[in-house]
């Protein structure tokens, strides 16, 4: 993406926007799992040599830890899994913007960790529903193969949620003094909040 497209998505990003951009992201991985399938499906080469390996092939096991086991996952488990798995990512980027209510100047680097996880998330269905199971492509050195779907996945949910909560705790939360972080921390606590209905901003 270019410098100007970027600094526009770092502002707060409308509803349109975030799904335009996801629906793209979904269009890129599923173009694609098109052309490999239709055209390179037996086709294999080094593209970082004893790194990375253009290596196709199907992952019918419905999962990662599913696939080291050698065990297949009946759709109708495996679909009401990844529900509740969407739910859980939906509910910690809602509480995550919660928690972080007060630096509203990053929240559109947020907004784009939840656009890489609902597009990430989104091409798992497809690929279950329609591929019968996902086209994975770039083997690790001999540890896994997987595809920019699960990109999408570690950019939206694993390690930007950790260093974006890093980020605010060293530059916001323990910036204040110490009887305001006490108040912080009672206003943005998990339980209330749940209680309270997932709001988007204290009272």
């Amino acid at each position: 993406m270019s410098k100007g497209i970027i600094n526009k998505m770092t502002n707060s990003m409308s509803t349109k926007r975030l799904i335009l951009w996801v629906l793209f992201l979904i269009a890129i991985d599923q173009w694609i799992k098109i052309v490999i399938v239709n055209l390179f499906l037996d086709t294999q080469f080094s593209i970082i040599p004893n790194i990375f390996y253009f290596y196709p092939i199907q992952n019918i096991y419905g999962g990662w830890f599913q696939s080291m086991a050698g065990h297949v996952m009946p759709i109708y488990i495996n679909i009401p899994i990844r529900l509740f798995a969407l739910l859980f990512v939906l509910v910690m980027h809602r509480y995550v913007a919660f928690y972080t209510y007060n630096w509203n100047k990053h929240r559109g680097l947020f907004d784009i960790v939840l656009m890489f996880a609902l597009a990430g998330f989104v091409c798992s269905f497809i690929d279950l529903i329609f591929w019968g199971g996902t086209w994975d492509y770039i083997l690790l050195f001999d540890w896994f193969v997987f595809d920019l779907k699960d990109m999408y996945l570690n950019i939206g949910f694993s390690v930007p949620f950790v260093l974006y909560i890093i980020a605010y705790c060293i530059f916001y939360y323990y910036r204040l003094p110490k009887e305001e972080r006490k108040i912080e921390t009672k206003k943005t606590a998990f339980i209330p909040w749940i209680r309270a209905g997932l709001p988007m901003k204290p009272k």
